[in-house]
């Protein structure tokens, strides 16, 4: 991609990124001012700007993570705080605490879903907690609000979230874990993850 920064205008290709329609329209030239950036980079850009993505990334996953587990989703909260993205979870212990903290480490957002009508449950790194008292059914609540979700290692409850996030029409990825489904993109790493995550913001697959 690349980047006009005194228009701050986005390029691809023979294209320019229209903010209003999040899609890519054809142009005769691109600026030779504009400089190669990632798409990672990109967003970083992106949220500095009155266009930027205000649609948290959903986190889910297990309750219980291993210590590999909660490493890298406390490493990914802190990617996506660095990328000026917000995270909404489940609000409690394991993955969602461990992403949370990633996220207050670097001065990010982090929402949390509780499933109880209280906040006792909630893990003392979220920024904006809310009882919602609607048990399980706050999975559903997380992937419709969410742009995407990534799954990190999981077993049934988070298959159930994975399922709505597809329901809703929403791109799911997972890092660390067994589970399987159907359009479901495994990653390898948090630089792949967050590299999806631009993708979809800049609507680059429908460029290819």
């Amino acid at each position: 991609m690349l980047y006009d920064s005194y228009k701050n205008k986005f390029y691809l290709e023979n294209k320019i990124f229209d903010f209003d329609k999040k899609d890519w329209l054809t142009i005769a030239e691109i600026p030779s001012e504009a400089i190669k950036i990632s798409n990672v980079e990109a967003v970083e850009k992106l949220q500095t700007l009155d266009y930027k993505i205000k649609l948290p990334i959903g986190v889910i996953g297990t309750n219980k993570p291993n210590p590999q587990q909660y490493e890298l989703a406390k490493n990914l909260g802190k990617a996506l705080a660095k990328m000026g993205l917000s995270v909404i979870c489940g609000g409690r212990a394991g993955t969602m605490e461990a992403v949370c903290k990633g996220i207050y480490e670097e001065g990010g957002i982090s929402i949390g879903l509780l499933p109880e009508p209280n906040l006792e449950n909630v893990n003392k790194y979220v920024s904006i907690p809310l009882a919602t008292g609607f048990g399980l059914a706050r999975g559903a609540m997380i992937a419709t609000s969410s742009l995407c979700l990534i799954a990190i290692g999981g077993g049934n409850g988070t298959i159930a979230e994975l399922a709505n996030g597809l329901q809703f029409g929403k791109k799911i990825f997972s890092i660390n874990s067994e589970i399987d489904l159907p359009n479901l993109k495994k990653c390898h790493s948090i630089n792949e993850i967050l590299d999806n995550i631009a993708k979809i913001i800049f609507n680059i697959e429908n460029t290819q």
